[in-house]
């Protein structure tokens, strides 16, 4: 059921900080769990941003948000379309 996926989920989540990765995003849109897609430099020999999805628990956005900006700052502004 969803509410054994949503707990499931809380779970393995409490486990760590937050998970870097792909992201899961259809897991996380059935379970509601807050995912921040961020982009992060661009691929390499195609101009297209490089993106990485950060999920966390229940009501983690703040370290979401926090952690997306670092990421960002990290990186040189790229433009894109040019």
């Amino acid at each position: 059921s969803r509410v054994a996926l949503i707990r499931e989920t809380e779970i393995e989540l409490r486990k760590v900080d937050l998970l870097i990765g792909d992201g899961d995003l259809s897991r996380m849109n059935l379970t509601g769990h807050p995912t921040l897609v961020v982009s992060h430099g661009e691929e390499e020999n195609e101009r297209k941003p490089r993106t990485v999805a950060l999920t966390g628990r229940m009501f983690s956005e703040g370290m979401l948000l926090a952690v997306g900006d670092a990421i960002q700052k990290s990186e040189p502004f790229v433009e894109f379309g040019k």
